[in-house]
């Protein structure tokens, strides 16, 4: 599986000195949102990449091995349904409903065979919507049941694989040259798997490098992604933005994968304010939980996961308890206010509940 998949490329300095500091940096404390996250059973064998939630009843998840799994009664049951591709890593699912959804797939193998799977009977049946050979496929998200767009990497070198459709996926049409701001091609930009959000008629990814020097960007589109603008570089995040979240159409978060640090912008992600929250980490994503202002921030090392939370966005982030022996963290997502999932490791689903 290619490393892009984990984003692990910069992080082989990381030492058991280190690891054995920072696990008592990371010692329990109770978090402020008064909840609990929970292990679920989710009768997998796979990697789970991502997940997202429809709701406080329905989710969807996502991994390696053609993996999706789905669940419709908060998590009680998880159905594995797999897509007919057993070989391709399923690497970002968006659910519409209980029913319909859509998930990239890509060549475990090669990582250039990108192709786009749907359905709409609750996966008991999935049509190949989208293929193309020529590049990595990162993320798919719909704003509705009808618009929606898929993110590939710069194919060629500067112009970045984005596409849109108007009919629920069954037709793709690629972004114009000229409607996209070029790839840094210098600085070898690419775009990262899960990596985008949508609101209203706004999308958004974020770029990442393995060039140390290289400082991410924030891509923006007003109309449905058929033309984008970027932001400046976001100095003072390192190389890779790992994950994107916006709530409405000017609040939106991201983080890089290394050093613990993230960015706000509240203009729509045409400048970005960056944070720290004061601790040295391996993060894959952040997200805000419903109706509040708590946020999330979750990662791990390849055997222990961790979970960091905030309930002012500022310095004063607590360690959430996680069940022993977690695996690292690769994504997270909340139906509700009270509800969300984070998922990981081999199979591994965790359930958080308010109490």
């Amino acid at each position: 599986m290619p490393l892009k998949y984990f984003v692990m490329k910069r992080a082989a300095w990381l030492s058991p000195f280190f690891l054995a500091a920072f696990c008592a940096t990371i010692a329990v404390n109770i978090s402020h949102a008064q909840g609990q996250w929970r292990s679920q059973t989710s009768a997998s064998s796979d990697t789970l990449l991502n997940v997202k939630a429809v709701n406080a009843a329905v989710a969807w998840a996502a991994g390696s091995g053609g993996c999706v799994l789905r669940t419709v009664d908060g998590g009680i049951n998880w159905r594995k349904c797999g897509t007919p591709l057993a070989d391709f890593d399923n690497v970002c699912i968006e659910p519409l409903d209980s029913t319909v959804a859509w998930v990239v797939s890509i060549d475990a193998a090669s990582g250039t065979d990108f192709r786009i799977f749907k359905t709409d009977d609750g996966s008991n049946s999935w049509k190949q919507v989208f293929k193309t050979d020529h590049t990595f496929g990162d993320a798919v998200r719909f704003f509705d049941k009808s618009h929606g767009i898929a993110l590939g990497d710069p194919s060629p070198a500067n112009y970045f694989s984005v596409y849109t459709t108007s009919d629920g996926g069954d037709s793709w049409h690629r972004v114009r040259r000229e409607n996209i701001v070029a790839a840094d091609t210098a600085q070898g930009e690419f775009g990262v798997t899960a990596c985008m959000s949508v609101f209203g008629t706004d999308a958004w990814f974020a770029t990442a490098s393995q060039s140390k020097d290289f400082c991410p960007r924030v891509f923006h589109s007003t109309d449905f992604g058929k033309s984008w603008r970027a932001s400046d570089p976001i100095k003072g995040l390192n190389g890779i933005a790992v994950s994107l979240e916006f709530t409405d159409a000017l609040h939106g978060v991201v983080v890089d994968n290394l050093g613990g640090r993230w960015a706000s912008t509240t203009d729509g992600g045409k400048s970005w304010s960056v944070h720290d929250i004061g601790r040295l980490l391996w993060l894959r994503d952040i997200r805000r939980v419903p109706g509040s202002s708590t946020l999330m921030i979750a990662g791990g090392e390849a055997d222990s996961g961790y979970v960091f939370e905030s309930s002012s966005g500022d310095t004063a982030w607590h360690s959430v308890p996680l069940p022993p022996g977690t695996k690292r963290i690769r994504s997270i997502s909340f139906g509700s206010p009270d509800v969300g999932w984070a998922v990981g490791g081999i199979g591994e689903i965790l359930r958080w509940t308010i109490y």
